[in-house]
């Protein structure tokens, strides 16, 4: 799976958790972390190769986290750690660590069994790539991590396997009787108190006491759950801490790993540097501070989709969104009256021409139906398949759509001709049968994150404005005002790559067999990021190629400049809408026309 699609579908996912649980999933930088509302993954290259086993550790590092922040008491965690680094307990919170997401992780797969595959996966790739010194009953992080591959050991495989098969057996016992404790754990205050009194248990008794089957007797779940905990350091914020805020830098946050010598959290281990290949040792693996011809981003973080039901994202310009929810209509009868005659010429040469696709053949070699007169001869000599039928070719099924370049240089009456062009192409397909479409802007304005570019190179180190004129569901009457605002929508730059592999990423997600992108664009990628204009271009082209290969039939029109022929090889140039009902309506006829069977027009 190519990242974009992955981070692409995890976008979408992200909407929908954020709506209901407050997660949010976002890819930044070069590191993995939660902080009780965001799942933070490494922002890979979006051209690069991930492997199933791959895919699914992200998707379990998703699943533990977004389990976590649905079902831990966040604020009493994050006060409980913060406490523990201050007191100098560091081992406790490791410990503890490791017993909050064992039960997290069994109540997520609960909850949902497919996530059980993913959570093994992750925690077989922590355990692969973790360098474990000989088992050590009195060091209380590794107990942990060991403990936690116990728990998981009917979804995981041999690197697991191998350490729990690193404990001793006479530290088995002891080691069953933690566990068998960790598994009626069912919230973070009973794991609070079973690390309590684990880590009580370890300091206070010899190596030979915990020993055998006596060893195991002596331990007591309820012994030091009322132990003080000690004060909070100066800097924490109980406040911040309910809320899932950011505490001062140096305070523990209450879902890193904890991390020792030779044992790998969950953050490291997806960012190992190990080949990506298709066992768990190769996961989403770090990027340094170059571009190597990858293109790569700097974050998520504050992207936002502009949809008629509300914008998802964070800090939405209004006036965007007011472009999508408009439902005034007289922009669109003055562009109708502007161009009407224009759209009416096209959408009956696009009928006529559907109409001409939709004849229906003949079904020969039957041995009933009407005789074949091109048959006589075969049927002379008694041969019974002398006959034919009337069949229909298959139905129009197509998804369309139109992506338009909303940067700042298309101001003025370059706005207007994509809003005329965009308006006359959506009157044509939404009246034609078989086909349904969407109509998408697009530009970048303002920082990727809140904390502006950071360190690293990257292409894009903005955000990405997605402006959803019309989705595929919405009905065309009552998208029309919203399309109608296309040159009220202009302004910031154009990280092109970004916007054509979502649409690609989005066609490729429709049940219709066809899918066509048709973008309007009037110049080449502009943005504040880092990367050379070849290797923008060369990118954007390879995108568009590797579209077609998986089956999405890609056009670029210009509006009123042709650089959109260095990106796609399939592209016509326009200064007007009148231009477009002619080579350029006849390249969109002969797409849309061209019968799933590779019949019809080339």
């Amino acid at each position: 799976m190519k990242a974009h699609t992955f981070m692409r579908s995890k976008n979408h996912l992200s909407s929908v958790l954020s709506r209901n649980h407050g997660v949010n999933i976002v890819f930044e930088g070069d590191r993995a972390k939660t902080d009780g509302k965001t799942i933070t993954l490494p922002a890979t290259p979006l051209d690069a190769d991930l492997s199933s086993a791959q895919v699914r550790a992200l998707d379990g590092y998703i699943d533990t986290n977004s389990g976590r922040i649905r079902h831990s008491e966040h604020g009493r965690v994050l006060s409980f750690h913060d406490k523990c680094d201050h007191n100098g307990k560091e081992d406790l919170a490791a410990l503890h660590t490791s017993l909050e997401e064992t039960w997290v992780n069994h109540k997520v797969i609960d909850e949902y069994a497919g996530s059980a595959k993913n959570i093994g996966q992750l925690q077989e790739l922590i355990a692969n790539v973790s360098e474990l010194p000989e088992f050590n009953i009195k060091n209380a992080e590794d107990v942990g991590f060991r403990l936690k591959c116990m728990s998981h050991s009917d979804i995981t495989g041999d690197s697991v396997q191998e350490v729990i098969d690193g404990i001793p057996e006479e530290y088995r016992p002891i080691m069953d009787k933690f566990s068998s404790e960790l598994s009626k754990v069912s919230n973070s205050e009973e794991a609070i108190k079973l690390a309590k009194a684990i880590h009580k248990h370890l300091n206070e008794n010899s190596e030979e006491e915990m020993q055998g089957e006596e060893g195991a007797d002596s331990f007591d779940p309820s012994d030091g759950a009322d132990d003080p905990e000690g004060e909070n350091s100066p800097g924490f914020d109980q406040g911040k801490a309910d809320r899932g805020e950011p505490q001062q830098q140096g305070q523990g946050d209450g879902a890193d790993d904890g991390k020792g010598e030779g044992v790998k959290s969950s953050e490291e281990a997806i960012h190992s540097e190990d080949p990506a290949d298709d066992s768990a040792s190769g996961c989403i693996g770090g990027h340094g501070d170059y571009l190597g011809g990858k293109y790569k981003i700097q974050s998520t973080a504050n992207d936002v989709v502009y949809r008629r039901s509300g914008a998802e994202g964070k800090h939405p310009h209004d006036r965007y969104q007011r472009c999508v929810e408009s439902t005034d209509l007289s922009n669109y009868n003055k562009i109708m009256n502007n161009i009407g005659t224009t759209i009416r010429i096209m959408s009956s040469k696009l009928k006529r021409a559907l109409a001409a696709a939709q004849q229906r053949d003949w079904d020969r070699y039957r041995e009933r139906g009407k005789l074949d007169t091109k048959r006589l001869v075969s049927a002379f000599q008694l041969k019974e398949d002398v006959y034919k039928v009337r069949t229909d070719r298959e139905e129009h099924d197509t998804a369309v759509t139109l992506l338009v370049d909303l940067s700042g240089s298309m101001g003025g009456r370059k706005a207007q001709v994509a809003g005329e062009c965009v308006t006359a192409i959506s009157e044509c397909l939404g009246n034609a049968p078989g086909i349904t479409f969407s109509v998408v802007g697009f530009h970048n304005s303002g920082p990727a994150t809140d904390s502006g570019r950071g360190g690293g190179r990257y292409h894009r180190v903005e955000r990405l404005d997605t402006i959803m004129f019309k989705e595929f569901e919405t009905p065309f009457r009552t998208s029309r005002p919203a399309i109608s605002q296309i040159e009220n929508a202009v302004g910031g730059n154009n990280t092109d790559y970004d916007f054509i592999v979502n649409a690609i990423n989005d066609l490729k997600a429709r049940p219709e067999k066809r899918k066509v992108l048709i973008t309007f664009s009037d110049g080449s990628p502009a943005s504040a990021g880092q990367g050379t204009y070849d290797e923008i271009i060369g990118l954007c082209k390879g995108a568009v190629l590797e579209g077609e290969r998986q089956g999405v039939e890609c056009v670029g029109i210009g509006i009123m400049d042709d650089s959109v022929n260095d990106i796609y090889p399939k592209s016509v140039v326009v200064k007007d809408v009148k231009e477009l009902s002619g080579t350029a309506f006849q390249l969109l006829t002969r797409l849309l026309t061209k019968e799933v069977k590779g019949r019809g027009a080339k």
